[in-house]
């Protein structure tokens, strides 16, 4: 029709226009604006011509293109809206009066009839509302009000308001505005919101019929405000949480006012319409709605009032009630009858993956309020139990299984378990699931319980206040006879619900009372698995802190809190059974970081459990034991596996199995940390800690390797040891571990592999030819290694062979203990003895008493056939040794001194100092300082080739001095271990005769000779007692010069050392009584050291009764000897120049093989005291020793004159005996050395007659050597007697270092005189201090060969002026070398 064109038309033109607008604004060019124009113009023309009605361009067209073409008036939009609002939104104002009752009176029937009885539909209700509207002129507001009122009263018959509601024509938004102003309605009387109206709301937005979003902003208080007040709640409970009050009132003031802020909370939380209306939704099963409100909502803030959290809990119980029975629930429980119905909120799972999905989220809500239905907790423990074991079994990647498992049981389960009561049912199930997982996983989830879930809920705040008064109240009440019983109870039950709060109490209290580490250990025995695993936790955060100090204000020792916790730790461990991998690795892993201190929970660890204890203390059985098999040293030692108790037994169980069943490799890494610090201690700590501290430090890591490597030695089989234990070159060149640390740990594996061999039964010969043939093939590789490990030098005085030998072996391949065996067999029968039953008696005493009988007697069986073993492997081992003793120097060293060196410095200073022989330690390679003394022994009893053992004796008691200086305590006590059995040894060949010549007189290793393949003259009997006397004179002097140290740790250390060789030293009493004379007056003194010192002072005096007077010491024979050991110029000879070796063996030598006189008791004389040094520096003390060594030099002169005299003239008669030809020869040697011509040199004729005058006059040289020396001559010049002053002061005090020295002393003497007379009688040597002094026969001697020539104030000839000079740039030269040398030393 014509009208349909029109509009047709209106409407292209109406897209057109729209069309083109878009592009104006798009573009904004000039062309758009002219097309515009265009398109106005053509509208315009349209309605004048009439082409359109204009009614239909004006119904078509956009308001503001209208207003363009001017087709209407420019108000033409106000007028618009004027109309639209009075049309739409104008009522007719009526009053009461005007409306008629009878219609609200008629609506209010319809609408709360009962409509299931009538019939009615939601359609019969429209057209009947619509009808009395319309008759009775009803305000459609004030129905639509009473309609919601209605469904409010009737939600039973919710479906006929809903169905009404839809089919009229009021708008939803209307509804929404209304339902608004109800609730603000409530909100301004300050009254509840009633639950039916958020029923019906939930009602309404359930079938769509208002909007949620709509409704909002209608609800109080809003959300800015909830949290607010949350917010100011939960630091209001925190304040009264935090505070201690000093008086029960008090307390109950603070009790009350949190029940006062709770409560008001609860009422504030009651008039929350958002809580209401999403506890709405929950009730009507609309849980997508009130999840969407819970997240708006505070954390926690909906499941805190019961209602809402009751209906969450029912909707999880309906949920995962299939999956629970078919998968997670005990047999017997699987057809009981299933929990009440109620609307379906979550839908039902029957999967894990479904359980993952729907209902971890909604737990996740829950927070710690899941603990108010323990049947659904429960559950949920379960299930995750069973998904968490499926994972495992099918060997998935179960990382995000775990994840998801570990968000749930840190924020919901653990919290949870918070709000139970006592409840150990529960505790176990959430034990068996936690116990499946990784213990980093468990401690992740134990980290967030313990620190962050109870932090901002106030309901746990309060639990935690209640929990750590009661833990206060029963910590005041224990002690060691209740921890067991009621205390032990009142925790456990404590700990099954929070035992966060109850070990962040109790552990603080243990580390700061020592006393309360063993009773509350022993109250933990009831405590549940989950417990103790937290509180192994526990342990890890406390020690993981890094703001608390582990070192006391002194910085000497450690803290107080890291010793208490340190060896609760231990007690926890040794007692329950808990994972020790997470301990284990936190030492390792803070040992990488370099953090030594943490190692006393390692050291405190192992002495729990195996009952060793660090000690240098032992018996003499003891010791025996050590050197035994492992039978012995377990029945011999306090270690031992029969002699724990049955926690220790089940610790070190737990202990093996967590070092071969963990996850990371543990044992070996641990042993090779604890290596690696003793070394980088010295070099990387020295900024961190003080000097006193490292070697405390040092001497821990040295004590917790022997710990550990005697644990692991009775427990660790030898395949899994050998298997992760790095190759002796990767622990020495990957690992850079030291090598006496690499040997120690590699000592097992090579002794097995030599065993292995040796009892292959394959190989021929017989076990002595198998037992080498294994050491040849084991030691190969490890000869080789060594060689690569140190330059060439170091091989020309030992071989390698050597060096590999002496670190192999162990104290168990050099002897056996037959009185060890045969004590610990003697105690097993007698014990059997005693306790044998009667025959007759069927009692659980007697029962124990056979078990123990026959155990007894199954020890008794391994001992006898450990101890033929070890008879077999020693006898193996001595005909090794004797078969390759020949290749243990090397071929090309020149000095037995620098052989002895090597030796000292590569084998047995390392190895003495590693470890002690300790009652504690079973493992015979662990007494490594009674081994280096045994060893030792054993090279001079094997008669070693080119080995001397005087010079290794000599050089050993030389170094004792820097050697105690640069040790710790603990290797001061080892070093005076080995002293102790070096001067054991030494006191067997002194004692007596018949040994000596036995074990000595016809060895390599007691014979005067220093260079290779040298002639040998072996040491007398005498020579070796004066030696004896020498060697216990110098460590005397070096020992009391040290205790005058001002350096308190140095006087610790020689009180240590002095304590170790009491036993054996000092020998003589003159010497004991300076020692005791020395020490008196230290112990008058209060200072830390006075106990040690009246230690000390004790163990002289108990030790003083088998001290020997000197004479008998280090007798001399007034008889003449028929032949003389040497001369003194074949000693010259005997001692080259370059030999370091003191001379003192020279006065041996020259003193030859007669014995000393029975001392009279004036001769019997003490060493002068020692005078206390003014410093303790290195350089102080070789000044002292220097001076007490000339005052015994002194005094060993003056009291034996007689007896030097018969010497002499001994000597001189045995020179004149020898043939012709050896008298050429020791004239031409003896000219050659003194720098003499031959034509000065006496006749023998000459020297005869001169000796025979000394024989006839005795009595006369007796007189004349105890009178003061002769004045000099009056021919002797002013400038002779001050050389001759000088050169007398330059040879008494100047030390002689070697013999070259002394050979140019002797020729600058000699040089002066025409005829000089024989050196061994000009000079004698001291005894002790090694220095060149006129004798008197030499004196008396000079003036009688030469009276014309000038003679000293001492009786020696006065040096000539040309060498005055000489001998003045000698002296500042050798006093320039000293104090070089003294500097070395200090360093």
């Amino acid at each position: 029709s014509e009208n349909d064109f029109e509009i047709i038309v209106a409407d292209t033109i109406t897209s057109a226009i729209v069309w083109q607008s878009g592009r104006i604004l798009s573009k904004l060019t000039s062309h758009a604006f002219e097309v515009e124009r265009k398109w106005i113009d053509l509208v315009k023309a349209i309605v004048s011509e009439l082409v359109i009605d204009p009614t239909i361009i004006r119904e078509r067209l956009d308001i503001s293109f209208l207003k363009t073409c001017r087709l209407v008036p420019d108000d033409y939009s106000k007028g618009l809206d004027r109309m639209r609002l009075k049309m739409f939104y104008k009522q007719e104002k009526y009053n009461l009066f005007h409306e008629e009752n009878e219609g609200y009176a008629k609506l209010i029937t319809e609408l709360n009839q009962d409509f299931r009885k009538s019939n009615v539909t939601g359609h019969d209700l429209v057209t009947r509302i619509r009808t009395l509207i319309g008759y009775f002129s009803l305000d459609p507001n004030r129905v639509l009000d009473l309609t919601l009122d209605a469904l409010e009263l009737h939600l039973d018959q919710s479906d006929v308001y809903i169905d009404y509601l839809k089919h009229s024509t009021t708008g939803f938004k209307s509804v929404s505005n209304l339902l608004g102003l109800k609730l603000l309605s409530f909100e301004k009387t300050k009254t509840r919101t009633p639950d039916s109206l958020f029923n019906a709301i939930a009602l309404l937005v359930q079938h769509e019929l208002v909007i949620l979003d709509h409704l909002t902003p209608n609800l109080r208080p809003s959300l800015d405000e909830t949290h607010e007040r949350v917010e100011k709640y939960i630091e209001a409970v925190k304040v009264d949480c935090s505070q201690t009050a000093m008086s029960s009132e008090k307390q109950k003031e603070l009790d009350q006012h949190t029940a006062e802020i709770m409560e008001q909370e609860l009422n504030a939380r009651e008039q929350d319409q958002w809580l209401g209306l999403c506890i709405a939704f929950l009730r009507n099963g609309d849980w997508k709605r009130a999840e969407h409100i819970m997240y708006q909502l505070p954390r926690y803030y909906v499941p805190s009032v019961p209602v809402a959290r009751t209906l969450m809990l029912n909707a999880i119980h309906v949920c995962i009630e299939q999956l629970y029975r078919n998968a997670a629930a005990p047999k017997l429980s699987r057809r009981t009858r299933s929990i009440a119905k109620c609307k379906h909120v979550i839908e039902d799972c029957s999967t894990l993956a479904e359980f993952a999905e729907r209902v971890m989220p909604t737990l996740m809500l829950f927070g710690p309020f899941l603990g108010d239905d323990l049947l659904l907790m429960t559950k949920v423990v379960r299930v995750c139990g069973h998904w968490v074991s499926i994972a495992k079994e099918v060997a998935e990647d179960v990382t995000d299984t775990l994840s998801e498992v570990e968000t749930l049981f840190a924020k919901c389960i653990l919290p949870s378990l918070m709000r139970c009561s006592s409840n150990a049912p529960m505790c176990a199930d959430i034990w068996e699931v936690l116990r499946q997982l990784p213990y980093q996983n468990r401690f992740k989830i134990y980290g967030h319980w313990k620190n962050e879930s109870w932090k901002n809920q106030p309901e746990l705040l309060v639990i935690r206040s209640k929990t750590k008064k009661i833990v206060k109240g029963i910590f005041q009440r224990i002690t060691a006879e209740n921890a067991q019983k009621k205390t032990a109870h009142d925790l456990s039950k404590i700990s099954m619900y929070n035992p966060v709060h109850m070990f962040e109490y109790s552990l603080n209290q243990v580390e700061a009372y020592s006393n309360l580490v063993e009773p509350y250990s022993d109250a933990l025995k009831t405590h549940p698995y989950l417990a103790l695993d937290f509180l192994s936790f526990c342990f890890l955060d406390s020690l993981g802190d890094q703001n608390r100090k582990r070192l006391k204000k002194e910085v000497l020792f450690e803290s107080m809190w890291l010793q208490n916790l340190a060896s609760f730790i231990g007690f926890v461990y040794k007692k329950y059974i808990v994972q020790m991998e997470p301990i284990l690795q936190f030492v390792v892993n803070k040992l990488k970081e370099g953090e030594v201190l943490d190692l006393i929970i390692l050291r405190e660890l192992l002495t729990k459990i195996t009952g060793y204890e660090a000690t240098e203390e032992m018996t003499s059985v003891q010791l025996q034991a050590q050197a035994g098999g492992h039978v012995l040293r377990q029945r011999g030692t306090t270690f031992s596996n029969a002699r724990l108790n049955k926690d220790q037994r089940r610790a070190l169980k737990n202990l093996t199995e967590t070092f071969t069943n963990s996850q990371d490799d543990l044992l070996i890494p641990l042993m090779v940390l604890i290596a690696q610090q003793r070394v980088q201690l010295i070099f990387q700590s020295q900024d961190k800690f003080p000097l006193v501290l490292i070697g405390e430090l040092c001497d821990k890591c040295q004590e917790v390797l022997l710990q550990l490597s005697e644990c692991i030695e009775p427990v660790i089989s030898e395949s899994f040891y050998f298997q992760h234990l790095p190759t002796l070159d990767e622990l020495v060149s990957s690992y850079h571990v030291e090598m006496d640390a690499a040997m120690f740990l590699h000592r097992r594996r090579l002794s097995a592999s030599i065993e292995d061999i040796a009892a292959d039964s394959s190989s021929k010969g017989t076990a002595v030819e198998k037992y080498i043939l294994g050491w040849q093939q084991t030691m190969e590789p490890v000869v080789t290694f060594v060689k690569r490990q140190y330059d060439s030098m170091t091989w020309r005085e030992i071989s390698p062979t050597f060096f590999v030998t002496f670190w192999t072996l162990s104290l168990f391949h050099l002897e056996v203990p037959r009185d060890a065996y045969e004590h610990v067999i003697s105690e097993l029968e007698t014990a059997n003895r005693q306790q044998q039953p009667l025959p007759n008696d069927t009692t659980h005493a007697a029962r124990r008493k056979r078990r123990d009988i026959s155990s007894n007697e199954a020890t008794i069986k391994a001992l006898r056939e450990e101890e033929n073993r070890q008879h077999a492997v020693v006898k193996c081992v001595q005909e090794m040794l004797k078969q390759t003793n020949s290749a243990f120097v090397a071929e090309k060293h020149t000095l037995k001194s620098a052989v002895v060196t090597e030796f000292l410095r590569l084998c047995i200073y390392p190895r003495c100092f590693f470890s002690a022989a300790v009652p504690e330690i079973s493992n015979t390679q662990y007494t490594d300082a009674i081994y280096c003394a045994k060893f030792a022994d054993l090279l001079h009893s094997l008669r070693t080739p080119n080995w001397n053992t005087l010079i290794y004796f000599d050089n050993l008691f030389r170094h004792t001095p820097c050697i105690i200086m640069s040790a710790t305590e603990n290797e001061a006590r080892r070093f005076g271990r080995f002293l102790n059995e070096t001067l054991r040894t030494l006191s067997r060949f002194h004692g007596n005769r018949k040994v000596y010549e036995q074990e000595c007189s016809n060895t390599p290793g007691f014979t005067v000779s220093f260079q290779k393949n040298e002639h040998a003259r072996p040491v007398e009997y005498s020579n070796y007692q004066r030696m004896c006397y020498v060697w216990q004179s110098r460590l005397l002097n070096d020992l009391l010069h040290l205790l005058g140290s001002n350096d308190s740790s140095i006087f610790r250390r020689i009180l240590l050392v002095l304590i170790k060789i009491s036993p054996n030293f000092p020998a003589v009493r003159n010497l004991g009584t300076k020692l005791l004379d020395h020490l008196k007056p230290m112990a008058t003194t209060e200072s830390d050291l006075k106990p040690l010192v009246l230690s000390c002072i004790r163990e002289f005096e108990q030790q003083s009764v088998s001290w020997i007077p000197r004479p008998e010491y280090c007798p001399s024979d007034l008889k003449k000897k028929t032949q003389s050991s040497a001369t003194t110029d074949e000693a010259l000879q005997i001692f080259p120049a370059s030999v370091g070796f003191t001379l003192f063996i020279m006065l041996a030598i020259l003193s030859a093989s007669s014995t000393k006189a029975p001392a009279t008791k004036e001769e019997e004389t003490d060493i002068p005291p020692c005078k206390k040094p003014k410093s303790a520096t290195p350089s102080g003390s070789s000044k002292s020793s220097n001076k007490e060594d000339l005052n015994v030099s002194n005094s060993e002169d003056s009291n034996s004159d007689s007896s030097k005299q018969k010497i002499l003239a001994n000597v001189e008669s045995q020179g004149h005996r020898q043939k012709s030809d050896q008298k050429s020869k020791r004239s031409s040697a003896s000219s050659t050395r003194l720098g003499s011509s031959p034509s000065s040199q006496l006749t023998s004729t000459s020297r005869a007659k001169e000796n025979e005058t000394v024989m006839e006059t005795a009595e006369a040289r007796k007189s004349r050597s105890r009178s003061p020396p002769p004045p000099p001559p009056p021919s002797q010049s002013r400038n002779g007697a001050t050389n001759s002053r000088k050169s007398d002061r330059i040879t008494r005090t100047r030390p002689v270092q070697n013999s070259s020295s002394a050979n140019k002393s002797m020729r600058s003497d000699s040089s002066r005189s025409d005829n000089p007379p024989s050196s061994s009688h000009a000079y004698s040597v001291s005894s002790h201090s090694g220095r060149y002094v006129p004798s008197e026969e030499g004196r008396s001697l000079r003036a009688k060969i030469s009276p014309g020539k000038d003679l000293d104030a001492r009786g020696g000839l006065a040096p000539p002026a040309e060498l005055a000079h000489e001998r003045r740039d000698t002296t500042s030269r050798r006093r320039r070398e000293t104090r070089g040398s003294t500097r070395r030393r200090n360093t």
